[in-house]
């Protein structure tokens, strides 16, 4: 008996998937685009079988033409990479505003817009006298940091993503992968991710302490909160999941075809990555 043929044996897993370079992809998309093309020239079902089989090679191994990152990091434009690297498969916030029997406040877009001035209402942060910055108040700090380590110990995550959310259906939670980021999302729709359970600790215990703080809490968009939450994460000092130190640094995060700086707040002893923002471009 012959043994079943299954395509998997030539899958690379490490190329495809989430791994799967667009740049790469799109590049090796119009090689076998014009080389189909030209194969039609001198007979059309040859042409559309060169096109068939480099389309299905793509799907199966992410690349047609080996040493693809090599020449599509060398000879597209870095707006182009750039642009490839910010296409965010992540899933977003949904842009509705969580049920309320009021209509919210139009100062709300000036928060979103200077998410500093919430927190500062909220009494969760103050100027540094010793700096130009700010820091956390220290009755929020002990406060933020109490939520942590209850909602760490006592597993009441669901309820404080709640908190956070502000939405009545049911909130699943998707943490088993290997890249240890938290993604949350309903029957129909994503509606939240982070980096690490760190950073989803953090951003909850912040939502349940925000929430007391601030009287009209329930009635901001749930981009306002995210905003309000995502902001404190750089003022952490300890890892919210195994009380690690934190630092804040610039590194190098690396793709496929092309390298970019970001700010990033990690810890030492885990390696959680907490916060990561791009840093901001120099003049040459």
């Amino acid at each position: 008996m012959c043994p079943a043929f299954s395509l998997d044996r030539f899958r690379r897993p490490e190329y495809t998937g989430e791994n799967r370079c667009l740049p790469c992809t799109a590049t090796n998309v119009g090689i076998a685009a014009v080389a189909g093309a030209l194969v039609a020239l001198v007979w059309l079902p040859a042409g559309a079988g060169v096109v068939a089989f480099g389309l299905l090679a793509i799907y199966l191994r992410g690349y047609l033409v080996p040493g693809t990152p090599a020449f599509t990091r060398r000879y597209f434009p870095e707006p182009v990479l750039r642009a490839f690297d910010k296409t965010d498969s992540r899933p977003a916030p949904p842009a509705d505003r969580p049920a309320t029997d009021r209509p919210a406040e139009a100062s709300e877009s000036t928060f979103l817009d200077d998410p500093e001035a919430l927190l500062s209402a909220a009494d969760a942060v103050e100027p540094d006298p010793g700096t130009d910055d700010l820091r956390l108040v220290p009755t929020f700090r002990a406060a933020w940091h109490d939520h942590i380590d209850r909602i760490r110990t006592e597993g009441t995550e669901e309820r404080a993503l709640h908190t956070l959310l502000g939405i009545d259906e049911t909130v699943h939670l998707d943490d088993e992968n290997p890249d240890g980021v938290v993604m949350a999302h309903t029957e129909s729709r994503p509606v939240g991710y982070w980096e690490s359970r760190a950073a989803f600790l953090a951003d909850l215990a912040a939502a349940v302490e925000l929430s007391s703080r601030y009287e009209d809490w329930g009635r901001l968009s749930i981009e306002g909160r995210s905003q309000a939450v995502n902001g404190l994460r750089v003022f952490l000092d300890r890892c919210p999941t195994c009380d690690g130190e934190v630092v804040f640094g610039e590194t190098t995060v690396r793709s496929c075809c092309r390298s970019h700086e970001v700010l990033a707040v990690s810890c030492v002893a885990c390696g959680a990555r907490i916060l990561e923002v791009d840093a901001p471009e120099t003049e040459s």
